[in-house]
């Protein structure tokens, strides 16, 4: 397996870009394992392929399909429409118990709300988040399932089983899940760049856009010598993580010439990786290195009382310069 020679694969970027269609087909031979002919079309989890006029696969028993209508058909004992699924109400502000924060680099403090509701919501913890950042969606996973977030509804619309999704990662618990956003420093724009990882393994690969596909491309078990460094976290440790691209709110102090042989001071893009009791800050740009450890509320994003509680943080992404953040339990 390769070698993790920088801590945010950069590199390996594969970034999502636009495409309306997906796949033609007349029947499930048509597509690919797993994948659904719906109306024409091969659908892969997680996309709402709209109403079904004819399904022509099968569906996980334990957990609603992967954001399509399962509601469009008819009864066949009746002859009336099925209910759709219950999405919920989205997660308005809350005054606690709240487990779904956004802070962007403008806000003083914390936006809080409820966990979204609904049939495609968790219903066991969750471990870790990724978004598709011009999509506006994020996808939440449990040890055994994935959810999919509408970001500014704030709301499930979608969800299914995490090895159908994910069959190259099945069995291994995540600690984090991370994308790069599409064509960024010049990679391929129709992929969004996909890493996963547990704590001795990680995966990486890309996510198309357009039909929400899910690409593991290689493996990676040895993550590197600044996993090594006095302000490296044990993988044990981690919780969660975030890239952010510019370090547009200042979170991040470090000054690069501290740590190689360069004239950048600035820190972006960076990775910030949550432990139970710190923030430790990787440079994913010019020295890829551990530049900064703050204890957690310490770390800029997460002073004030608004934010978040040491300890309670399971899972992140940096979406179009907002932090999402969520925190454990089960509704």
């Amino acid at each position: 397996m390769a070698r993790l020679g920088i801590l945010f694969l950069l590199s390996f970027a594969g970034c999502a870009a636009g495409g309306d269609g997906l796949p033609a087909c007349m029947t499930p031979d048509d597509c690919r394992s797993g994948h659904r002919c719906i109306n024409g079309r091969c659908v892969p989890p997680g996309v709402d392929a709209g109403p079904e006029i004819e399904d022509a696969g099968t569906d996980a028993p334990s957990v609603p399909d992967a954001g399509r209508d399962t509601g469009g058909g008819t009864d066949a004992g009746t002859g009336t429409d099925a209910p759709p699924p219950d999405l919920g109400t989205d997660a308005g502000p809350c005054d606690g118990p709240c487990r779904y924060y956004v802070r962007n680099e403008s806000m003083r403090g914390w936006a809080r709300y409820a966990m979204p509701g609904g049939a495609f919501a968790p219903t066991t913890p969750v471990r870790a988040a990724l978004d598709i950042e011009d999509d506006n969606v994020a996808y939440l996973f449990t040890d055994t399932t994935y959810h999919v977030l509408d970001i500014a509804a704030r709301r499930f619309t979608g969800g299914g089983t995490r090895s159908d999704l994910l069959p190259e990662a099945a069995g291994t618990p995540l600690i984090t899940a991370e994308t790069i956003p599409a064509g960024h420093a010049g990679s391929d724009p129709s992929r969004e760049g996909l890493i996963l990882s547990g704590e001795a393994i990680a995966y990486t690969g890309y996510i198309v856009r357009a039909t929400r596909e899910f690409v593991i491309d290689n493996m990676v078990t040895d993550f590197g010598p600044a996993w090594d460094g006095p302000l490296a976290p044990r993988r044990g440790d981690v919780r969660a993580d975030w890239l952010d691209l510019d370090n547009a709110a200042g979170w991040v102090s470090a000054d690069l010439r501290d740590f190689c042989d360069t004239t950048v001071m600035r820190v972006g893009p960076y990775q910030g990786i949550i432990t139970p009791s710190a923030v430790h800050v990787a440079d994913s740009g010019v020295c890829f290195e551990f530049v900064q450890r703050d204890a957690f509320a310490s770390f800029p994003a997460f002073d004030g009382t608004s934010a978040p509680a040491a300890g309670t943080v399971v899972a992140a992404f940096f979406h179009q310069g907002a932090l999402h953040v969520f925190v454990d339990g089960v509704d």
